[in-house]
């Protein structure tokens, strides 16, 4: 009887992790020339590898998605946001809200046909992550991309997909998988590597000179690195690190501390001694000469590692965008962690971007192509977690509207450096335009959703002492 219920188990468990794995993949080449593959990823259990790849041709049933396209368009044209598709041809210049399907790229009426085909495909069968991988394929453009999005996202058209079976089996993995995304710390370093270690160099490229890979504040500021510097300013006059008596000297950790330019501001101006974690290799080497000379170190750490028995506690603590990397189910985590490594009267500052639709929080195409493994909270989540711990929150700060511009700032640099910088990374052409859009469409898309309000940028003031008194400082 045993051995029926572990067989019994082992075939839930694998048609279980089968749906959890299932996705598409637009990087086979087959996949250009013979339709949409459905693939299950292999997926390894007690040892046996279960492999499964269905291969769906779109050419030999396409009828069947018709009514479902029609449906979109007529959506697409019905709603206040007043977008229009057009197939082929240049997108006129004064019509920001015109998506144009099989632009001028394709050579005849064929190939034409065959790129607005795939494109509906891809979106009836992949919703917001289609419609994205269709963009870096170049089966669409628009005048305005930021503008076109945002407009999708006021009306909540990526909500609007009409119903089929394959944007349903698509829907069913996500509803699988969501909840039960633990995050390890093996699943946090590799998406850490994967973005930060693999595109160092065009981040660093768009950064500018404060590499600090999050919102800058503008209220007083003319350039992206005067932005970032007011913001980390105001983040160290928030931990009160002016107000420290002289002679002594605040120990600070900075959680995530990317290219160490937050700790080394600090330590220039406030006189700080500090420690910074990443988990990111290039990030630590960069870090490290940077901070050189300064009372900074810089270790490749998991936070979960440290303890307040071997390191004492800090008089302040903050994270700068990476809030984000911990993961729904570490939320309470985190907190608990903070609190421990602070000290009684010490306060300590969360920065990082909330939601204010759910639909944001797992967004498909941002997780399979520029940040795996992330979860953007709301802000009622924030709080439940710190509810969890000891923090009470001391302040509350949203800046939104300054990430956009940081955005689109990180937009103008990335193009100016394109052609000198960052082209040449690629072995061909093809490889080349795939990335550049795919970066176009990470920055434009990130910004409108700043802009149409799904998303917003926090900061929490957070202490252990419910009656110490707090006046929050201000730009």
């Amino acid at each position: 009887m045993r051995g029926g219920v572990d067989i019994l188990s082992q075939k839930v468990y694998t048609i279980y992790t089968l749906l959890t794995h299932f996705k598409f993949t637009p990087q086979s080449p087959s996949f250009l020339k013979r339709g949409t593959f459905l693939y299950i990823k292999n997926v390894l259990y007690n040892g046996q590898n279960y492999a499964i790849v269905l291969t769906v041709h779109f050419w030999r049933f396409f009828h069947m998605f018709i009514p479902f396209r029609n449906s979109l368009i007529s959506q697409i044209a019905d709603n206040e946001a007043k977008i229009t598709v057009q197939e082929g041809g240049t997108p006129p210049a004064q019509a920001p809200g015109t998506i144009v399907l099989a632009p001028h790229t394709a050579p005849n009426e064929a190939e034409c046909r065959k790129q607005v085909n795939r494109f509906w495909n891809l979106v009836l069968t992949r919703s917001s992550l289609g419609f994205g991988e269709a963009y870096m394929e170049g089966l669409w453009t628009t005048p305005d991309l930021t503008d076109l999005i945002y407009h999708i996202l006021k009306a909540n058209l990526h909500k609007r997909i009409p119903w089929n079976p394959f944007l349903a089996a698509g829907n069913l993995r996500e509803t699988l998988l969501a909840p039960i995304s633990l995050t390890t710390k093996e699943k946090t370093r590799k998406g850490v590597q994967n973005h930060y270690d693999q595109e160092h160099d065009v981040v660093e490229a768009m950064l500018g000179d404060y590499q600090v890979y999050s919102c800058g504040f503008w209220k007083n500021a003319n350039s992206v690195d005067e932005a970032q510097k007011d913001k980390i300013d105001l983040i160290a006059r928030k931990l009160k690190l002016d107000q420290y008596p002289e002679g002594y000297t605040p120990r600070v950790l900075d959680i995530g501390c990317g290219y160490g330019d937050a700790l080394r501001y600090m330590a220039q101006t406030y006189g700080i001694k500090g420690v910074g974690l990443t988990l990111s290799e290039e990030q630590a080497q960069r870090a490290r000469e940077k901070v050189a000379g300064l009372d900074i170190e810089i270790r490749v750490a998991d936070y979960r590692d440290l303890s307040s028995t071997s390191e004492g506690q800090f008089d302040g603590v903050y994270s700068i965008g990476m809030f984000e990397h911990v993961g729904r189910d570490q939320h309470p985590i985190y907190c608990k962690k903070v609190a421990e490594l602070l000290k009684p009267d010490g306060l300590s500052v969360l920065h990082t971007i909330t939601s204010r639709d759910a639909s944001i929080n797992y967004e498909p195409w941002f997780m399979h192509y520029i940040f795996p493994h992330t979860y953007v909270p709301s802000d009622l989540e924030v709080t439940q977690a710190l509810d969890t711990s000891e923090f009470h929150k001391k302040h509350t700060e949203f800046f939104g509207q300054d990430y956009a511009r940081t955005l689109d700032a990180w937009y103008q640099r990335f193009v100016e450096k394109w052609d000198g910088e960052l082209r040449h990374r690629f072995e061909s052409d093809q490889d080349a335009r795939t990335f550049y859009r795919m970066w176009e469409f990470y920055l434009r898309a990130a910004q409108a959703g700043f802009i149409a309000g799904k998303l917003d940028l926090a900061q929490y003031v957070l202490s252990k002492n419910e009656n110490l008194e707090y006046d929050a400082p201000t730009l």
